[in-house]
């Protein structure tokens, strides 16, 4: 059931990173919403520095052992080009000319989407381990929440780490993505405000959330971007 989803998203999620002359740092994940090169990720990942971005692209087959790398990975140069805080998303594009190659019908929405609907998240949880692999994910839709700064919020059930955040979050029955991986959910600041989350006062919940692929969509629609 999963497999189909899987398939036809990992090409495109990436590893989000920043450039220095030590090499590169592992920020998160982030995935290509469009054929010239645009991707969305959520924006406190990489905060108020837009400068020496980059991501790195994934490559194995999906049926191949991936090996464990610690070593630095050749990476393409990315532009922040939209920053929505209040939704703490970003849209980003590759800043050179890149080949792309693009599935169709990419990007769902959340309207129809109901509790107990399969869900797969895609992301890089073990990239601030310099473990630069992709993992897939299985969970359903716990609960569909708007927090009090008005935003919609798809919370499943796994705990994602760290380096999954940004990556996408695909309804299996769709096979689109329907959300942005923001983190895992919490309580206390009801997912309403990045300045109140921490990381600590999330660790005891199973729970994780995206913000809604609609908000996303938005901001492609603002730079004059076809949503596929």
């Amino acid at each position: 059931m999963y497999t189909t989803s899987a398939e036809k998203f990992t090409g495109g999620c990436m590893m989000l990173m920043r450039q220095d002359d030590c090499g590169a740092a592992f920020l998160g994940s982030c995935f290509l919403v469009h054929e010239e090169g645009y991707m969305l990720t959520t924006s406190h990942i990489f905060g108020e520095n837009h400068e020496n971005l980059c991501v790195v692209p994934y490559s194995p087959e999906a049926t191949d052992f991936q090996t464990i790398r610690r070593e630095h990975v050749r990476s393409i140069p990315v532009e922040v080009i939209r920053v929505d805080k209040d939704r703490d998303i970003a849209l980003l594009a590759f800043d050179v000319e890149a080949d792309v190659v693009m599935p169709d019908f990419l990007l769902g929405n959340t309207e129809n989407l109901r509790f107990g609907a399969a869900l797969v998240s895609l992301g890089y949880p073990f990239g601030f381990q310099n473990m630069h692999h992709l993992t897939v994910v299985s969970s359903v839709v716990s609960s569909k929440l708007t927090s009090p700064l008005g935003n919609n919020h798809i919370l499943f059930d796994s705990r994602v780490h760290a380096g999954d955040v940004g990556g996408p979050l695909v309804s299996v029955a769709e096979d689109r993505i329907v959300g942005i991986v923001c983190g895992r959910y919490c309580p206390m600041a009801d997912g309403s405000s990045i300045a109140a989350y921490s990381r600590e006062q999330a660790l005891d919940t199973d729970l994780s959330y995206a913000i809604a692929i609609e908000y996303g969509i938005k901001l492609m629609e603002e730079e004059g971007l076809e949503v596929i």
